[in-house]
C-alpha cells in the first residue's frame, strides 16, 4: 500500500475524549475492575477504532455511500436468512426469528437500525435503485414482524414517519393506510403481540413489560446509591448488583442489564457518563442538521436521511432495551464516522 491515511481531526474528538476518560476511570474504580477493563478492551476500544477508521478511510461521499450499501447488503442477508430459517423451523428462539445473531432482540435492533438507510434510498432515487430499495424494505419488514419485537416495530414506525415528513409527506398517508389495514392481513399471533403494547403499565397482564418496569425501578435505586460516578463500566455490572435491588413483585429472574440504555449508562458511569454520551449525540445531530441546511446534493441527502433515521431508531428502541454492545455499538460509531466524513 502506497496511499497514506493521515489521522483526521473531527468535531467529535473532544466529546470522545471526555466520554472515554470517564469510562476508563470507571473501569479502574469499578466494583469489578477485572470485568470492566475487559469490557473496555472488547467494546469501547473497537467501537472508537471503527469510528476513526471510517473517518480516515471513507473520506468522501462516494466512500460513505459504499459503506451504506454494504450495510444494506448485510441487512438483506440477515433478514433473508432469518426469514428462511423461521419458515424452515430453524433459527428460532422462543418462537421468534433470530437469524445469525441467535437473539431475536439483537436481530430486530440491527435490522430496524439499517432499514431507514434502505428507506432513504427509496425516497431519493428512481429506477432500478428504487426497486432494489423496495425489495430490501419488504424483506426487513417481514423479518422484523417474525422477531415479534415491539420495540423494533415502534422505533421503525417512528423512523418512517420522520423520513416521510422530511422528504415526502404522501408516505404518511400510505403508512396510515398500512397500519389501519394491518389487522386484516397479519397473522393473529403478531396482532396479539402488538396489542400488548397498550398494556405497558398493566403489570399483571403483561409479564414482559412488567419485568422491565421492575428492572427500571431497581436501576433507579442503584442510581440513587451511586448517582454521579456509577458502579463500573460494562453491562454485566447491573447483573452483579441486581440481586441486591430486585423487587419481590418481579418474576425473580436475574437479567444482564437494565433493558434501558439511558438507565444502564447511569448505573455504569453515573450522570456524568450519560451527559458525555448525550454530548456525542448532540454533535452528531448538529452535524446532520448543518448539512441539511446547506441543501446537499440528492446523493448526500439520501445518506444523511438514512443515517438520521438509523439514529432515531437507536434512540427510540433504547428506551426499552440495551443493545449498545459490539454489534450495534460498532454500527453506531460507523454511522457517526459517515456523518463526520460527509461534513
Amino acid at each position: 500500500l502506497t496511499k497514506r491515511f493521515p489521522i483526521k481531526r473531527t468535531p467529535l474528538d473532544i466529546p470522545i475524549l471526555i466520554y472515554s476518560g470517564i469510562i476508563i476511570s470507571k473501569s479502574l474504580l469499578s466494583i469489578d475492575p477485572g470485568y470492566s477493563l475487559t469490557a473496555l478492551r472488547k467494546e469501547l476500544f473497537y467501537q472508537v477504532l471503527f469510528f476513526y477508521v471510517t473517518v480516515t478511510a471513507m473520506n468522501s461521499p462516494r466512500y460513505t455511500r459504499r459503506v451504506l450499501y454494504m450495510l444494506m447488503v448485510t441487512v438483506t442477508l440477515v433478514a433473508g436468512v432469518g426469514l428462511f430459517g423461521f419458515i424452515s423451523g430453524n433459527m428460532i428462539k422462543e418462537g421468534r426469528a433470530t437469524s445469525f445473531f441467535n437473539s431475536f432482540g439483537l436481530a430486530a435492533f440491527f435490522t430496524s437500525m439499517v432499514m431507514p438507510i434502505a428507506l432513504s434510498r427509496f425516497l431519493c432515487t428512481r429506477g432500478w435503485r428504487r426497486t432494489v430499495a423496495v425489495m430490501v424494505l419488504f424483506l426487513c419488514l417481514g423479518f422484523m414482524l417474525v422477531t415479534m419485537s415491539r420495540g423494533a416495530w415502534i422505533s421503525s414506525l417512528l423512523a418512517v414517519m420522520i423520513l416521510a415528513a422530511l422528504k415526502d409527506r404522501r408516505m404518511l398517508v400510505v403508512l396510515l393506510i398500512g397500519v389501519i389495514s394491518a389487522p386484516w392481513f397479519l397473522p393473529p399471533d403478531i396482532i396479539e403481540r402488538a396489542t400488548t403494547i397498550t398494556k405497558i403499565f398493566s403489570l399483571d397482564e403483561n409479564e414482559s413489560f412488567g419485568d422491565r418496569i421492575w428492572m427500571w425501578r431497581s436501576a433507579v435505586q442503584m442510581i440513587r446509591d451511586r448517582p454521579f460516578l456509577g458502579a463500573g463500566y460494562g453491562n454485566r455490572i447491573f447483573q452483579r448488583m441486581y440481586p441486591d435491588y430486585i423487587f419481590p413483585q418481579s418474576s425473580g429472574m436475574i437479567f444482564e442489564n437494565a433493558h434501558n440504555l439511558y438507565l444502564q449508562i447511569v448505573v455504569e458511569t453515573g450522570i456524568i457518563g450519560l451527559l458525555s454520551f448525550f454530548m456525542i449525540l448532540t454533535v452528531i445531530f448538529f452535524l446532520i442538521f448543518v448539512q441539511f441546511r446547506r441543501k446537499p446534493l440528492p446523493g448526500i441527502e439520501s445518506q444523511l436521511l438514512g443515517i438520521a433515521g438509523s439514529y432515531a431508531v437507536f434512540l427510540t428502541f433504547s428506551f426499552t432495551t440495551f443493545r449498545y454492545e459490539n454489534e450495534v455499538g460498532i454500527l453506531f460509531w460507523i454511522l457517526a464516522g459517515c456523518v463526520v466524513s460527509l461534513y
